[in-house]
């Protein structure tokens, strides 16, 4: 059940001065190698069974335990749900719908849950391989999430 190193993609980002991390601009600028990442999303959801009931709920009863941790501790948690496209965003929509993880992981930990979808300014974002986006949305995306919390 180990899915091998080669089974991921060559090289999908770059990291910067305070470990900020971006899209490497030849995942977007190089079809070939854009295409190849998806692929390779795709080929794990093969690999990947979509979780069971039992096992989202086990998530979400120790997403719900690290958050009363933290909360015991003076801070606060906010899950963010950035976007994706095309046969990932697909997949997600099958495999573990919002309203099977999403929806009860916000409620079970009385979270604020920042979802992209919720949000008219995280729309028309460019995720060029279904799973990440690029520099420019990314910090588009960021800013509005962050407003969103600040709100």
């Amino acid at each position: 059940g180990v899915i091998p190193p080669q089974a991921y993609p060559w090289k999908l980002s770059e990291q910067f001065a305070d470990r900020q991390t971006f899209m490497w601009p030849r995942v977007v600028e190089d079809t070939a190698l854009r295409d190849a990442t998806r692929r390779t999303w795709m080929g794990l959801t093969r690999v990947l069974p979509p979780p069971s009931d039992e096992y989202i709920d086990g998530v979400i009863a120790g997403f719900k335990r690290d958050v009363e941790r933290i909360r015991a501790r003076g801070g606060d948690v906010v899950f963010v749900r950035p976007p994706s496209d095309g046969d990932v965003l697909a997949y997600e929509g099958t495999a573990m719908p919002r309203v099977r993880a999403w929806d009860p992981l916000i409620a079970e930990t009385g979270t604020l849950g920042v979802h992209w979808e919720d949000h008219a300014d995280m729309q028309g974002l460019a995720v060029p391989e279904w799973s990440h986006l690029t520099r420019e949305s990314a910090t588009r995306f960021t800013r509005a999430y962050v407003r969103v919390i600040a709100e």
